[in-house]
């Protein structure tokens, strides 16, 4: 992936809690697999737990802020921290791929008719970074 190239991805939440800021995103499978790829977000393999990506729909990545970025996170997030990174131009620090830390990666799983309208299951794999604290 070109530097300076835009990943395309829908923000579905954010939240700062102390130094712990994390992010929700949903990329489109085919920029699930550059991503993946390139290894953005600190997805090295040897960073992954057990699991896979395999369904083909969209992907959701969990992810935690670089410790050095909260105090800028803190000051520019005000009530809404999605709607924040989104409005920041694409240079800024808090919308570099590697300034996130991917905990936990899945993609919905269908399931039958019967069982659709029960609610969703989601299949996946975490990293070392979910596994270790901030």
């Amino acid at each position: 992936m070109p530097m300076g190239v835009a990943l395309p991805a829908r923000i579905l939440s954010g939240s700062i809690d102390g130094d712990l800021v994390e992010l929700t995103i949903e990329l489109a499978h085919d920029d699930w697999d550059m991503a993946d790829t390139n290894m953005l977000f600190h997805l090295q393999w040897g960073d992954r737990n057990d699991g896979e990506i395999v369904e083909g729909g969209d992907v959701r990545l969990e992810m935690r802020l670089a410790p050095g970025l909260v105090d800028e996170a803190r000051a520019l997030a005000g009530d809404d921290l999605g709607a924040a990174v989104a409005a920041l131009d694409a240079d800024h620090p808090l919308r570099r791929t590697d300034s996130w830390y991917a905990m936990r990666v899945t993609e919905e799983v269908p399931l039958p008719p019967a069982l659709a309208d029960k609610g969703e299951v989601r299949s996946g794999f975490t990293t070392k970074w979910n596994d270790e604290s901030p």
